[in-house]
């Protein structure tokens, strides 16, 4: 039975446009444009050196927009980060066909760990001036049968000051 479009031929050369197959509202695109307004200098991203020979490193940006799409899509280890950059084409489109290795990944996010917190710090206030997500709001007592409330469980399970620390 043939289907309604038309099959590629595997073995046949297809040229492809990227932008095209990633939408408008895609959060690549979100991620692309953060990460390009960064001061990457200031917030402590290292430049890796080289010697003279071999590889230039990438750019702390490129590796950057990697682990920031990939936090959003659950992807946390470097070989599932390397493993996107050769099937997602979201990914593709948004290192521009870059595919570094799961160890050059796993090393920049030992090195610039610092960093990283400052990113994800100024993402978070990007999306909350955005009115993309809402700020934290105080958690509401609930009393239970026990004698202490909701609220007390909560506050003492938890890490103090972890919101003043986002935002």
């Amino acid at each position: 039975m043939h289907h309604l479009e038309q099959e590629l031929d595997r073995c046949q050369l297809t040229m492809i446009d990227l932008e095209s197959m990633v939408t408008q509202d895609s959060y690549a695109r979100l991620v692309d444009c953060f990460v390009n307004s960064l001061p990457m200098d200031q917030l402590g991203f290292a430049l890796a050196t080289h010697g003279t020979t071999g590889r230039p490193p990438y750019h702390p940006s490129v590796l950057l927009k990697l682990y920031m799409y990939g936090y959003r899509h659950g992807l946390r280890s470097s070989n599932k980060l390397h493993q996107a950059c050769s099937v997602n084409v979201e990914v593709w489109w948004l290192l521009k066909g870059l595919k570094p290795s799961p160890r050059t990944i796993c090393y920049f996010r030992k090195h610039n760990a610092k960093a990283f917190k400052k990113a994800f710090q100024y993402f978070v206030l990007m999306l909350r001036a955005m009115i993309t997500i809402p700020a934290p709001q105080e958690a509401q007592c609930i009393p239970t049968e026990g004698g202490t409330t909701k609220t007390d469980t909560f506050l003492s399970t938890t890490r103090p000051g972890h919101v003043r620390d986002v935002g």
